[in-house]
């Protein structure tokens, strides 16, 4: 009794295998494609938190005013653009909300002050964080109090490829820092 035993496909089973495969692979390459969207998404928003968070604290430890603004090289604030070019948190010593660290040495050249955080860009990921309020918002200064007095703003994380809905955060003027809720106004549309 010999038994004759298939050991290979068929020309017919390799095509409906390569054309499943075909069909199949795009769609799973698109949900990959939104939940490595999602996950960036989730990394910045939290990232951007701590920063606020860490430069609430760092008033209140210090003792010293400090300010987190825009800044595009981690080494002066900027007025333009958005957040989502980076930023920078420093100790704001003669309280004029700017920092500019020319020699590198960690602190504002014109009062001392010492840089806090360096706060890296996210628009290589398709991202836009941008702020709103009352104001046009490039700096948030937090007191050693832990209020930010005039500063209440919205941050709107934006995914610029269309995939998710904005996200965001919420800086009240008493320097609460909370995830953004349903019924926030996000500007996207800049």
């Amino acid at each position: 009794m010999r038994r004759d035993a298939q050991l290979a496909f068929s020309l017919i089973e390799l095509l409906v295998v390569i054309a499943l495969l075909a069909i199949l692979a795009p769609l799973a390459v698109g949900g990959l494609g939104r939940l490595t969207q999602d996950a960036r998404m989730a990394a910045a928003l939290n990232d951007f938190h701590g920063a606020l968070e860490l430069s609430r604290s760092h008033a209140i430890r210090s003792g010293q005013s400090t300010v987190i603004c825009k800044s595009a090289d981690g080494r002066r604030c900027t007025q333009s653009g958005d957040w989502d070019q980076g930023w920078l948190a420093f100790e704001d010593r003669n309280r004029d909300g700017n920092c500019i660290d020319a020699d590198g040495d960690g602190r504002c050249d014109d009062d001392g002050g010492r840089i806090v955080l360096q706060g890296e860009g996210i628009q290589r990921w398709r991202l836009r964080l941008v702020a709103s309020g009352q104001y046009p918002r490039y700096r948030i200064r937090f007191e050693p109090s832990g209020l930010a007095p005039g500063h209440a703003t919205t941050f709107s994380l934006c995914d610029l490829t269309g995939r998710h809905p904005p996200r965001g955060l919420v800086v009240s003027m008493l320097g609460r820092i909370r995830p953004s809720q349903e019924g926030d106004n996000h500007r996207c549309d800049r």
